[in-house]
């Protein structure tokens, strides 16, 4: 190879000094040619004789390795350095187990398992086929998280995901990345379609619209004081308005704080509670109008509601859903309050009752029927054992990081879509104490204007 290039380059040398002095010889002669045919003969001849010294360029193509091998071979080179260190970072993080004979590989790195690894001043991506089972995602985030400052990375900003069956992609960041939802997003008002379709109440980082299906799912809203909890409910309640004032949604709400939350919005409810026993009245009131209604759907063989202003859908809206426990005055009480709770949670579905509660304690001991709730919606969390109870480990290697979610940004949240499965991260409308109260004067629900006349 090496004589081949020194070969090469001469025979480049020799063309080239013969095409200059053939050049030289024509500049001189022109300029000392006596008359304008001399100077045009002289031409005709350099031109042929430069036509034939480029005949001594055509050996170069076979001699001489052209720019483009040069090129091949520093690529593989740049290759092979990536795959030498993409083996030490993944064996390091446990993906790939150390070889044998692993001195010997990494000076034949062509032998080294498929690994790519890419870094820059912004970040740093391996891409690699997992070959050790143990290494599950929540485990190789803890590593990867370990392993940031080794390659100068925060270890804040850190994520694993899998592309497709057995592949591993884990991404560092050196800084936070611009993040989509950082600005709030002001409400405003989506028509529905029908009175269940799903509300919309925000956008989701991809800026799709965001839009939350409350009936025909029994919701639960999780996060931690001031994560935007009322948001949703709001935004909710804003985009249903048109159907609450037709009276085909009937909205009641259960506000154990002292209705500091559900005042602003008090004319879109039929009803509001705002103690324990105006609240166990209000859920036993509407389970045993649901146990009736679907009683007259089995005699009439109907499968699904359809909402009229006599029989409108119902949701209940629960403000802290956990005051419910700790706010009742005896065993039986809670007893009988949580017996009708779970009545309407397994069976109002079909019968178009749905209930929105929100929580701040995402453990199943804040509240005993959680498990019973088809959709959580999880917004900002204090700590990373509440953001995995809140929509499971999976859904938090997936990417479902709420305790990462700023203060800054309430609203901010997370849910697993109900048709796709996927994981969606949103941001809810930021809606004013006075646009709420607009709406609500605007769309008063049936009982509130039945009330004024």
């Amino acid at each position: 190879m090496f004589a081949t290039v020194i070969r090469g380059i001469g025979v480049a040398l020799t063309a080239t000094a013969a095409t200059l002095a053939w050049l030289l010889v024509a500049v001189v002669t022109v300029i000392s040619a006596p008359d304008h045919r001399a100077a045009s003969l002289w031409t005709i001849g350099i031109v042929t004789l430069l036509c034939a010294s480029a005949t001594w360029l055509r050996p170069l193509r076979h001699w001489l390795p052209i720019w483009a091998d040069v090129i091949r071979i520093r690529t593989r080179r740049t290759r092979q350095r990536r795959r030498v260190r993409g083996y030490l970072v993944a064996r390091d993080l446990g993906l790939i187990p150390r070889a044998d004979d692993e001195e010997a590989l990494l000076r034949r790195p062509h032998r080294l398992p498929v690994v790519d690894f890419t870094r820059n001043d912004a970040d740093a991506r391996l891409e690699v086929e997992q070959q050790s089972a143990i290494a599950t995602d929540n485990t190789i985030l803890n590593r990867a998280v370990a392993y940031a400052p080794t390659i100068s990375m925060s270890s804040e900003f850190v994520s694993v995901s899998r592309p497709s069956p057995g592949a591993v992609t884990v991404t560092w960041l050196a800084e936070a990345p611009e993040d989509p939802l950082r600005e709030p997003v002001t409400f405003r008002p989506f028509p529905l379609s029908d009175p269940a379709a799903p509300a919309c109440i925000g956008v989701t980082e991809n800026g799709d619209s965001f839009r939350l299906q409350v009936f025909n799912r029994q919701t639960l809203l999780l996060g931690a004081t001031g994560s935007g909890k009322s948001s949703i409910l709001w935004s909710t309640l804003a985009q249903m308005a048109p159907y609450i004032h037709t009276g085909l949604i009937s909205a009641h709400a259960i506000d154990l704080k002292g209705g500091v939350e559900a005042e602003p919005g008090r004319k879109l409810f039929r009803e509001v509670a705002y103690d324990y026993g105006a609240a166990q009245a209000m859920i036993a009131r509407l389970a045993d109008r649901m146990t009736t209604r679907l009683a007259y759907m089995r005699e009439s063989g109907l499968r699904k509601h359809i909402p009229t202003t006599a029989e409108p859908l119902e949701l209940l809206v629960i403000d802290e859903a956990a005051a419910l426990a700790y706010s009742a005055p005896d065993r039986k009480s809670a007893e009988q309050l949580n017996a009708n709770l779970k009545l309407m949670l397994s069976q109002g579905r079909a019968a178009g009752y749905a209930i929105l509660a929100a929580l701040q304690d995402p453990r199943k001991e804040s509240l005993a029927t959680r498990d019973l709730y088809s959709q959580t919606v999880a917004l900002r969390f204090r700590t990373r054992d509440d953001a995995i109870l809140a929509l499971g480990t999976s859904a938090y290697e997936a990417g479902a990081h709420a305790e990462r979610i700023a203060q800054s940004q309430p609203g901010t949240g997370y849910v697993i879509d109900g048709d796709s499965g996927d994981l969606v991260r949103f941001r809810a409308f930021w809606i004013e104490d006075e646009v709420i109260r607009h709406i609500a004067q605007t769309y008063a629900a049936p009982s509130e204007v039945a009330a004024k006349k």
